[in-house]
């Protein structure tokens, strides 16, 4: 782990008792919720309305495992 992923973790830390990454004090307990699955519907109906087009294929459809990996990545880098 680089030294801004530690850092990112070590700022969560004692947040909570027991987990790391957390929303309002509770552990995230699904990543791919419906609240995940309907911001990623109304992105694609965003991306239509600004652009005039249908969303590519992968922006529409882009995983939570996906941005993980991005996200992992980037910080890495």
């Amino acid at each position: 782990m680089n030294e801004v992923a530690r850092s990112v973790i070590d700022a969560r830390r004692g947040i909570h008792p027991e987990y790391v990454f957390t929303h309002p004090g509770k552990k995230i307990g699904c990543m791919n919720s419906t609240t995940w699955q309907n911001a990623r519907k109304q992105a694609a109906e965003k991306y239509q309305d600004r652009f005039g087009k249908e969303a590519p294929w992968a922006f529409a459809r882009v995983r939570i495992h996906d941005l993980k990996h991005t996200f992992g990545l980037r910080l890495r880098a």
